[in-house]
């Protein structure tokens, strides 16, 4: 199907991003730079409310994955090499199990 879509010059496809997709998105972005990103870049960008990621923070702190001691949302030296697990916490939960399937 890709192959097809190339040949005939579609090879993306736009579409919004749903919202229950965004934390993840945002996930993607903001946990691979060395200074992370705020509470207040999440909200702004996505339309959501903090509390979404409230749960999830928690835990990954929890593991020593990311650092909450300041107003910012960054990941540990730990976080960083395991970015993936830091990034897929945030996924759908639907989602979850997918990862590694292509």
């Amino acid at each position: 199907e890709y192959a097809a879509r190339v040949k005939a010059g579609h090879a993306s496809i736009r579409r919004p991003v749903d919202p229950v997709e965004l934390p993840f998105e945002f996930a993607l972005n903001a946990f691979r730079l060395i200074e992370g990103s705020t509470i207040d870049a999440f909200e702004s960008t996505t339309g959501l409310s903090a509390a979404v990621l409230r749960p999830t923070l928690e835990s990954l702190a929890a593991r020593g994955l990311i650092d909450r001691s300041t107003d910012r949302l960054k990941a540990t030296a730990l976080g960083l090499r395991f970015l993936n697990d830091v990034q897929a916490a945030f996924l759908p939960v639907a989602t979850r199990g997918q990862r590694g399937s292509a």
